[in-house]
């Protein structure tokens, strides 16, 4: 089952409530058994599916299909990419059902008349009511600044700081004191010479929720509320700077003197792009339990800095130089045409893809236009054209893939990149270099911090693909020659990592 809205502003009404019970309605009178419900909050479809549903689609096994209250929940482009996409899905083995109709699209209702005409007109009025809805919203929000130029209360929504709300029914602010308390108490422990960190651990600490999603507080979040300029009534909508805009939670000399100690204490800490690199898979490295960045300390062990917000219970260090060694290994072959300077091919080769990818949008296009009455012989041409089109371009990308194969196959070629692998280690400009190819490849690494001895990591791959390190006991049998005790054997035990010896014994 399939859900979502547009805005986060949505979670105070009834939308998630009534396309669950549609859903489930649905479901149980038809007798489908239901094996997994998603739902993304404040997820606009307006350019396509969101990346969740994208996700869950990818995953999901034939078979298996969607039950959503429309199908302007899952798209709401223009409608021949909607009918593309969603033909692609039941092209795929699934069908779709919508809760609201009960219409069900599958591969053999996809080509019946009644149900292509109600695809067309969801489709299209789904299009037509998004734009319809753009218009509306930007002619609301230009009111509500031009009421704010003149101090009035207006319905700003997520422009409005989190200790105000509107009114509607009184056209007035009304001040929230809970999260007042909370913006006074962040901006007065500053002063007194708290760090970001050691108050959002704080907040945490005391339990108290966020403003949004209520995933703990972190230090980039306590970082921009003290620079967030809509606390003194301010609000900067494009390049224009409204003072009096709404109440102010705080006074004018306390924001200010905020900025000053800010200034201060970024100079102090330096720039965040430092030079040297603790760990290449900086900034896609994150605790698979709660989600939250890692941090490298004394350049030799990882820590899960939710543990320094209070954000989570594994406060313990392991070892991190031998699971980064690992991770060189396997990333260097993946990345080894840039870090081999052969990225002129690569480029090229992307640049031939994203051609192919718009050539079969065309193609499905084209058959598409079957339905709409087009001749026969006229669609067979442009269909004979486009993949004639496609098969150039295949070869074009086989060939250049052959060149890079051949290049990287070269004994000077295997040298180099075990060069950069040994070096990776200790030399900083190789581990500045494989940092800024990590994110290009690598969307997230999640590591398992539970078990100190034993950690595990986890790698998601830009395309989707995961894979995963674990540490294993070997046990072993070695001889002791010293103290003249010649033929005795030791019993013990070590960490393995991928078939390499990477611990002590234990």
């Amino acid at each position: 089952m399939w859900g979502r809205f547009s805005s986060s502003k949505q979670e105070d009404g009834d939308s998630r409530e009534r396309q669950d019970r549609l859903n489930r309605a649905l479901a149980d009178r038809l007798g489908i058994k239901v094996i997994a419900e998603h739902f993304d909050p404040a997820a606009s479809v307006k350019e396509g599916a969101t990346p969740l549903f994208k996700k869950v689609i990818a995953e999901l096994p034939q078979g298996v299909g969607i039950i959503c209250e429309n199908l302007d929940r899952i798209n709401r482009g223009h409608p021949w990419k909607q009918k593309a996409y969603l033909y692609d899905i039941i092209e795929r083995g699934h069908f779709i059902i919508t809760s609201q109709d009960g219409t069900e699209y599958n591969d053999q209702t996809i080509n019946q008349v009644g149900t292509v005409a109600t695809g067309d007109l969801q489709t299209n009025l789904a299009n037509a009511e998004n734009a319809k809805r753009t218009a509306r919203v930007k002619e609301e929000k230009g009111k509500a600044v031009e009421l704010a130029r003149h101090g009035i209360p207006a319905p700003l929504g997520s422009w409005l700081p989190p200790h105000i709300k509107f009114n509607f029914e009184t056209n007035q602010y009304d001040i929230r004191p809970d999260r007042l308390d909370v913006v006074r108490r962040i901006f007065k422990e500053y002063v007194a010479g708290k760090g970001c960190v050691s108050i959002a651990k704080g907040l945490n600490q005391d339990k108290i929720p966020t403003f949004r999603f209520n995933r703990g507080w972190s230090q980039v979040t306590i970082w921009t509320m003290l620079r967030y300029e809509g606390f003194i009534g301010v609000l900067n909508y494009r390049t224009e700077r409204i003072p009096n805009a709404f109440p102010p939670a705080i006074k004018d000399d306390l924001f200010y003197t905020v900025q000053e100690m800010c200034k201060q204490n970024k100079a102090r800490h330096g720039k965040y792009s430092a030079v040297n690199v603790r760990n290449i898979f900086r900034g896609v490295c994150h605790c698979a339990k709660c989600g939250v960045s890692m941090r490298v300390l004394n350049d030799d062990y990882l820590q899960c800095r939710g543990a320094v917000l209070g954000k989570c219970d594994i406060s313990h260090v392991v070892k991190f130089k031998e699971m980064e060694y690992e991770f060189t290994r396997w990333f260097v072959e993946r990345a080894k045409d840039a870090l081999l300077g052969q990225d002129d091919h690569q480029a090229t080769i992307k640049t031939l893809q994203s051609k192919q990818d718009a050539i079969k949008e065309r193609i499905r296009l084209t058959i598409d236009l079957l339905d709409r009455g087009l001749s026969v012989n006229e669609i067979s041409e442009r269909l004979a054209k486009l993949e004639k089109e496609k098969a150039s371009i295949e070869n074009e990308i086989a060939e250049l893939r052959a060149k890079q194969s051949s290049n990287a196959a070269l004994p000077d070629a295997i040298q180099r990149l075990e060069a950069l692998i040994d070096d990776c280690q200790t030399n900083q400009e190789t581990r500045r270099k494989i940092a800024a190819l990590v994110p290009s490849i690598v969307k997230d690494v999640r590591v398992d911090l539970s078990d100190k001895w034993f950690p595990s990591f986890e790698v998601e791959m830009i395309d989707g693909q995961k894979l995963k390190w674990t540490y294993d006991i070997v046990e072993f049998a070695q001889e002791l020659k010293a103290f003249g005790k010649n033929g005795t054997m030791r019993l013990g035990k070590i960490r393995v990592l991928e078939g390499g010896y990477v611990g002590k014994v234990v």
